[in-house]
């Protein structure tokens, strides 16, 4: 694997979903990555608003920040990162990439939730200005409880 860093933003296309699919499981889990379903639900309602990266052609990670209709702030609903391909920068690379798609399309906030015990999660998100909100109990079912973040733009 190769660490140089030729790093590359880019839009999903539909042959793509196998990949994300994959990503999402190693990075997440089975029990806590999206099923077939959403994924492809959140492929078709928010194409536009994914941000691959692919590290020298290499699919490594990837973020989906929604910007929230009529509002002014946006939610990131995912960003993964291959285990990998962790600790390389590509986790900071894909926030960065997020907050300015939804800087330029006129958010002032984001807002997402991350698992309780992701402490790597939370400290990436907290070295970038996220500020901790409360943990929500059971929020994807029982015993699975994740807490809430929110960044606010300059």
């Amino acid at each position: 694997m190769s660490t140089s860093g030729q790093d590359q933003f880019r839009s999903p296309r539909e042959k793509d979903l196998a990949d994300l699919y994959r990503l999402d499981h190693e990075a997440f889990g089975e029990t806590d990555g999206y099923t077939h379903l959403v994924l492809r639900q959140l492929f078709d309602a928010h194409r536009r608003d994914f941000l691959l990266l692919e590290r020298d052609g290499v699919l490594c990670g990837y973020a989906l920040p929604v910007l929230v209709a009529r509002e002014n702030y946006a939610c990131l609903l995912a960003l993964a990162v291959l285990p990998e391909f962790q600790g390389q920068g590509c986790g900071r690379s894909l926030l960065n990439a997020a907050v300015e798609q939804v800087r330029e399309a006129g958010a002032r906030r984001m807002e997402l939730v991350v698992r309780e015990k992701n402490h790597v999660a939370r400290a990436l998100y907290k070295s970038y200005g996220f500020q901790d909100g409360e943990l929500l109990t059971d929020y994807y079912g029982p015993g699975n409880h994740r807490f809430s973040m929110s960044y606010t733009m300059d």
